[in-house]
């Protein structure tokens, strides 16, 4: 399942390759938004994973001090932890809205003017949709879009 990390209603990490451990997800380093992400001094240490670093998180003046860690080098028994950094403390942790996909819905749209090159989805927070046009013909409407719809 595709996971996000959301701090102050911004996305910060995004991906369907996540890692569970201990009940926290661990996003690969390549799918976090650096941007947001600032080395912290802090260290922990666990006995069975190693040495963690931490990082602040900050979305514009919201900071959240060591809201996120990683293992730079995980004990042998962590190794599928290596490169990949969790987040707690403010930091919410959700299945991403991009991959309701197990969610979508049918959804029936009428095209009125046939030369419109594209159609416009009523649905709230839609991040995708995918369309099949039925030929006029079969229908009152001059064109019918039936679209699956994922919320």
């Amino acid at each position: 399942m595709r996971m996000q990390a959301v701090f102050q209603d911004t996305v910060i990490a995004d991906s369907d390759d996540t890692v569970v451990v201990e009940g926290n997800h661990y996003f690969p380093e390549q799918s976090l938004r650096r941007e947001h992400l600032r080395p912290s001094s802090t260290t922990s240490i666990c006995p069975w994973k190693g040495k963690a670093s931490y990082y602040t998180v900050a979305v514009g003046e919201a900071v959240n001090l060591d809201a996120a860690w990683t293992y730079p080098k995980p004990s042998f028994i962590a190794r599928k932890i290596k490169g990949r950094v969790a987040f707690w403390n403010g930091v919410e942790v959700r299945p991403s809205r991009a991959a309701a996909t197990d969610d979508a819905y049918n959804a029936d749209v009428v095209v009125v003017d046939m030369d419109l090159r594209s159609v416009i989805f009523a649905a709230e927070n839609r991040h995708r949709a995918e369309a099949e046009v039925i030929p006029a013909a079969s229908h009152a409407a001059p064109g019918y879009v039936r679209a699956g719809v994922a919320m």
